[in-house]
């Protein structure tokens, strides 16, 4: 796939109308998409044109919505011209230069999100997802809504082989329609601490490029719960000739704990609406550290400070080299490693006895964590029945069993997790949850189990009644960085999250996963080593737990965070 821009190229949001133009060739039938601006999500700003459902679609999102014309199947190893057009509140979808779905949008902003354009998949991370399979040519993207009569003619000149150079512009009619303006955001946080000023930035954009100086007063309202007025500001934005946007920065008074609503106003209307939090990050920050504390009294050892590696066996040849894993272990000073079954899963179950043996030896406690059925190793993509993770596949209470008869003769083997538990709910109902718990109880009373629930899923998860199933619960930090866009920067709503965890999850134990790795939704350049210096200590001091994504290797600045904060502090080891 092709990424062009960062994420951040505001000449690809679209105030009003705009056009996606294609030649493609295909003949898998597997989900693609050609042209994109998309993270991903069902319900943000969005466009995207691709294969969907077996047939041409041209996906138009919006705030909480999205519509999607659908054309026809055209896998069929033949080339076809495809165009998705936006006008006013109209879509049209063409190919091979004749209109074949319609649908009705919004007209809202389109494309206000943290991904990149992409030309052969979506996403905001560096893996692209839907990738393509196939030849496409002729890509481009218009700032305006092309007329059928253009999309007949530009069809019938390509498929003529008489087209123009790539990068030549259609010949079109000057546009006199008045320019049309939006907002969108920059920088804005979901949370502020009480003490800190509320600053953010967002954009003027106009639909296309100006024809000469534009000046247009933007009227910031922040407003309380009960829809009082509490802070407004006004900034005079200057579109210089030529120019389609600019960012305006904003900086607003500390504020009182609560919920507020920015509103930002182009003259009387509404260009964009915003929800933030502000908190008393130290008030919860000292409340989590005494729970933690008080946690740490009652002398459970998985209450004394745990510092815990994830995956990154090591292998000489096709072999699992254990020794090697340990001795990096040892040098890195964890005093915990969670063993990822998944990929190698029979020898990786194999060599669990011999790794907790000789992690025991080393004062390491150990941990395992096996993968649900969206991840099975083996035919993920049929039905859940056909998927393989050898040796048990997808019949988790042997998976329960094995662990737990392992266990019994490794006392520091103490907790077992599966991955992504929230995902696979449809899986993993409340009464096969209940017996995977009961088997692994019954063999082994004294070994843990675990589930991944991320933060956004929690609250819904326990109300379902699962929470006496699951003695510890993981969630990954800042997973989504449409959820979180300061993902990888900034760990200050780390302190808030723990908290909720604690709340939720009453005498359960917490295991925050802090991203050395970058999550795959993450932008390029993320973690900074500045923002897992911040979350490692937080998750430490708040949580009693550190779960590093990945185990990092000897050489790198994620390798020194974990050493240089291990050598900071004094880590209890296994006994």
């Amino acid at each position: 796939y092709a990424v062009c821009g960062g994420g951040l190229e505001l000449g690809f949001l679209f105030p009003a109308d705009y056009s996606l133009e294609v030649w493609v060739k295909q003949n898998s039938k597997e989900p693609q998409a050609y042209i994109s601006k998309w993270t991903g999500s069902g319900g943000q700003s969005a466009w995207w044109l691709g294969y969907y459902e077996e047939v041409v679609q041209f996906g138009d999102y919006y705030e909480g919505g999205q519509v999607r014309p659908k054309g026809t199947d055209i896998a069929d190893d033949q080339w076809h011209y495809l165009v998705g057009v936006r006008e006013g509140t109209n879509l049209s979808l063409y190919i091979d230069g004749e209109k074949v779905a319609e649908g009705q949008s919004p007209g809202e902003v389109s494309g206000d999100n943290p991904a990149p354009v992409k030309i052969g998949g979506f996403g905001v991370g560096e893996k692209a997802s839907w990738p393509f399979k196939g030849l496409i040519d002729e890509v481009r993207v218009y700032c305006r809504a092309l007329t059928e009569k253009e999309i007949k003619e530009r069809y019938e000149l390509i498929k003529s082989g008489k087209k123009q150079a790539t990068l030549e512009a259609l010949p079109s009619e000057e546009i006199q329609t008045p320019l049309v303006f939006g907002v969108v955001e920059g920088k804005i946080n979901l949370i502020y601490d009480k003490k800190d000023p509320i600053q953010f930035s967002v954009f003027l954009i106009a639909d296309r490029p100006t024809d000469k100086k534009e000046e247009k007063k933007v009227l910031f309202l922040l407003t309380n719960e009960k829809n009082n007025i509490i802070d407004k500001t006004e900034k005079i934005v200057t579109l210089e000739k030529g120019e389609r946007n600019k960012e305006v920065l904003v900086s607003l008074p500390p504020k009182g704990h609560g919920e507020y609503n920015l509103e930002v106003k182009i003259g009387d209307d509404t260009k964009m609406k915003k929800n933030i939090m502000v908190k008393d990050m130290d008030i919860i920050s000292k409340e989590n550290i005494k729970i933690r504390e008080e946690r740490k009294k009652t002398g459970n050892l998985l209450y004394r400070g745990i510092i815990s590696a994830y995956a990154g066996l090591r292998y000489k040849g096709n072999n699992p080299d254990v020794d090697a894993t340990i001795s990096l272990l040892k040098d890195l000073g964890v005093n915990c490693y969670t063993h990822l079954i998944y990929t190698r899963s029979e020898k990786e179950l194999a060599c669990l006895p011999e790794v907790c043996t000789k992690a025991e030896k080393e004062g390491i406690e150990v941990w395992v964590y096996l993968v649900p059925p969206s991840e099975a190793p083996i035919n993920v993509k049929k039905p859940i029945e056909e998927r393989r993770y050898p040796p048990f596949d997808m019949d988790y209470l042997k998976w329960a069993e094995a662990v737990a008869k392992i266990s019994v003769e490794h006392p520091n083997l103490t907790l077992w997790m599966i991955d992504d538990f929230d995902g696979n709910v449809g899986f993993f109902t409340l009464d096969y949850t209940r017996e995977i718990y009961e088997t692994s109880k019954k063999i082994a009373p004294k070994l843990l189990s675990g589930v991944c629930v991320y933060h956004d899923s929690i609250e819904n998860f326990v109300k379902k009644g699962y929470l006496p199933y699951f003695d510890a619960v993981l969630w990954g930090y800042q997973h989504s960085s449409y959820i979180d866009p300061d993902c990888g920067i900034s760990a200050k709503s780390l302190p808030l999250e723990i908290n909720d965890y604690y709340k939720i999850c009453p005498n359960k134990i917490l295991v925050p996963c802090i991203y050395f790795s970058a999550h795959s939704s993450w932008p390029k350049g993320r973690p900074t080593k500045e923002y897992l210096e911040e979350a490692t200590k937080i998750a430490y001091e708040q949580a009693g737990v550190v779960w590093v994504y990945c185990t990092p290797s000897p050489g790198n600045f994620r390798y020194g965070v974990v050493k240089n904060y291990i050598n900071s502090i004094t880590l209890e080891k296994w006994k």
